[in-house]
């Protein structure tokens, strides 16, 4: 089975450390690239080399919005303005409830908002219903084959 690459960017190690969980409960065999900050996932975008960029993006972006320096809500904006990565599907994994919030983030192209939630079993149920939805319902483009 094909291995998926998903990139989440949270801030929070407990929370990357339970959606990872939370995935390897699913028949999903996936690689969850984590990246601490925006700053440092667009440090990687920047040395990719366009030219070979087959298998390198990945096929679902988690991003969380309340992070220090660029937040989530600015960082959709940076993907979504982005030619290369703009038809990655981008969840949005967060804490916030905040109606503002939500309606921001899907007038900028959030594919889907999910409140984090507060124990591992609601977790383990949110990655279930994720790996379905996107790897089960969903039509995606083959993993590294977008439109550049």
């Amino acid at each position: 089975m094909k291995k998926h690459s998903i990139i989440l960017i949270d801030d929070n190690p407990d929370d990357c450390e339970s959606l990872v969980r939370g995935f390897q409960t699913t028949d999903l065999s996936c690689v969850i690239k984590w990246y601490d900050s925006p700053e440092k996932y667009l440090d990687y975008l920047s040395d990719i080399d366009y030219d070979h960029i087959n298998n390198i993006l990945p096929i679902l972006i988690i991003l969380d919005l309340n992070m220090p320096g660029i937040d989530g809500k600015k960082m959709l904006g940076i993907i979504k303005a982005n030619d290369k990565i703009k038809a990655v599907p981008v969840i949005i994994l967060t804490t916030s409830t905040n109606q503002d919030d939500i309606l921001e983030c899907y007038a900028n192209g959030a594919n889907t908002y999910i409140q984090k939630p507060m124990s591992f079993e609601k977790m383990k149920k949110i990655c279930d219903s994720l790996h379905n939805y996107w790897f089960k319902v969903a039509r995606l483009p083959q993993e590294g084959i977008y439109p550049l």
